[in-house]
Order: structure tokens, then sequence, then C-alpha cells
């Protein structure tokens, strides 16, 4: 099966973003060991001022901060600058925001902030130290072969489920042989 294209428009938890950062986000979720919230996606321009742009293209997410320090560390092995934004008054509430370095269609605000990631800086205007200084280094979320390991575990666990059936029916054949002497 082709690797489908990763620029294409697709709904996850129910906000539009690309299927490249939607794949990026469900193997987040399975390292995790639950669903993400997502409060923003992609493609949203003009959706929200106080994100200047940053959601206007693809790779840009914001995410509820339940589990923050976890969440924005499993994003960032996973290739994301990601910042836990605390709430500030009267223009955003707490949040995660997370930017996929080196996705091909980030917004050019969005694309400013991962040299300030890359610094250690939090990409806001003020571009002050993150508070945040764990920084694994940048491997750029690898698309094809994300996709190529779902498919193999899709085929993994039919060849499970096959097994179960057949390791059950012969169990079944089993208990109906009579023995004679």
């Amino acid at each position: 099966m082709p690797t489908p294209n990763p620029l294409a428009i697709v709904t996850f938890r129910g906000r539009r973003m690309d299927r490249k950062t939607a794949t990026a986000l469900a193997i987040a979720e399975q390292r995790l060991g639950y669903e993400l919230t997502v409060t923003q996606g992609c493609y949203n321009t003009g959706g929200v001022s106080a994100s200047a742009g940053t959601h206007d293209r693809g790779g840009v997410v914001d995410l509820a901060p339940y589990d923050h320090v976890h969440k924005v560390k499993v994003l960032r092995d996973l290739g994301f600058a990601a910042w836990y934004r605390p709430a500030i008054a009267g223009l955003w509430p707490a949040h995660i925001h997370a930017v996929m370095i080196g996705h091909q269609d980030l917004a050019p605000s969005a694309a400013r902030q991962v040299p300030a990631y890359l610094a250690g800086r939090d990409g806001l205007t003020g571009n002050r130290l993150d508070a945040n200084a764990y920084r694994p280094d940048v491997e750029p979320f690898d698309f094809a072969a994300a996709w190529r390991d779902g498919l193999l575990r899709q085929r993994i666990k039919g060849i499970k489920a096959r097994r179960k059936t057949l390791a059950d029916k012969a169990s079944r054949l089993k208990s109906q042989i009579t023995y004679r002497r």
C-alpha cells in the first residue's frame, strides 16, 4: 500500500489538521496511554488572535494542559517544539503549544518558533528562557516510517487474532475427540 499524502487534511479528535500531524499525535497517544484533547488544530487562519498566525497552516496544535510535563516530553521526543503555556488572564487559558520541527507547511510565525526552541527559548514575543530544559536530539518526525509501522502493527494484530481463533477452534475439536482402549 503506498504512503498517503502527509499534507492531506483530516480531522483528528474533532480538529482539522494534516495527516502527518495527526499521525504523530496518534503515536503520542500510544506512548502516553490516553487520548489527547486538541483545543486548536491546524489551518485555523485567523481563528485565535493570541496564536499570532502559528495555526494558519500545518504542523501546529494546542492541547489541554492535563499531565503537561509528561505530554511535553513525549511531544519533544517525537520531534515537536512543545511548550506548556500557563494561563494569562484575558489572553489564553493554560495549554500546550506544539510545533512539528521540519514540517513542510508551517506558517512563517510557527517556523520562527523552531529556532527559538532549539536555542532553549519559549518561542513567544519576549523570547524568554524556556523553563523546561529537556531537549532531546532533534529528529524530525518520519511520516513514511510511522505509516509503515502502523500498517505492520495492524497486520500483526490481525495475525494474532487469527492465531487465537485457530487455537480456540483446535481446542474445541480436541475436546470432541474420544479415545478408546
